[in-house]
């Protein structure tokens, strides 16, 4: 529902910052970067990551109200994998014939999924 995502929202702005400091070697990184956060560049870059990461968050949330959770993750995969497929042509980076047969599967097997759905 609607609550859940303002819910999950909400615990991501609060409670991140809490596992940030507590987790990660960040606040080193923040403490010796502190002209970063009086740059107008910073916030503008941080703004639109965060306007951009809500509207994932609400595009997965509309998925799921007018599929199902598994459709979602299906489709999830798929993209991935063709993500992989794209990089891998527009990068040339090398890759494995395994992660190639891998990404092809994955590929294969959504496709068959959206045609028994």
């Amino acid at each position: 529902s609607e609550k859940l995502m303002i819910y999950n929202n909400l615990n991501a702005v609060f409670l991140l910052p809490i596992f940030i400091v507590l987790f990660t070697d960040e606040v080193i990184e923040i403490s010796v970067s502190q002209y970063a956060f009086q740059q107008t560049q910073f916030w503008g870059i941080t703004l639109i990551a965060g306007i951009f990461g809500f509207l994932i968050n609400f595009a997965s949330y509309i998925q799921i109200k007018f599929t199902s959770p598994l459709t979602h993750n299906v489709s999830g995969t798929a993209k991935a994998a063709a993500q992989t497929v794209i990089a891998l042509y527009v990068f040339r980076n090398p890759t494995t014939p395994m992660g190639l047969i891998g990404c092809g599967v994955v590929i294969v097997a959504s496709f068959a999924y959206s045609r028994v759905r």
